[in-house]
């Protein structure tokens, strides 16, 4: 199976959208620890940092705006929700933040950051 083949349709709390972009932050959490008179710092590991992925989206169609409330209520539930993740398949998220746009020149669509 190619990797288009194994791209899944993502979704919030089961409302699906389109996603045109994912990235993901990840690394470690750590400390520096500088010292008078030295000139080598001391970096402690504190673990692994929290993973944040970020998504581009959209929804699109005669009925987006439709869709776009259906996404919009998804999005303002409290709590930890499913996510369908295109490349990762599902997980359950706590979402920070959210950013639906407008716009009069690209009627028919509404992008999600």
């Amino acid at each position: 199976m190619s990797w288009r083949e194994s791209i899944q349709t993502a979704s919030f709390r089961g409302v699906p959208f389109g996603v045109t972009r994912a990235t993901d932050d990840l690394g470690r959490r750590t400390v520096r620890h500088d010292f008078p008179q030295r000139d080598d710092p001391y970096v402690e590991d504190m673990g692994r940092a929290a993973r944040v992925i970020s998504v581009t989206g959209f929804v699109l169609g005669a009925d987006y705006m439709t869709r776009r409330d259906e996404l919009q209520a998804a999005l303002d539930q409290p709590g930890p929700g499913i996510l369908v993740h295109p490349w990762y398949g599902s997980a359950l998220v706590s979402l920070t933040s959210a950013r639906m746009e407008h716009s009069a020149t690209a009627g028919g669509m509404s992008p999600l950051r």
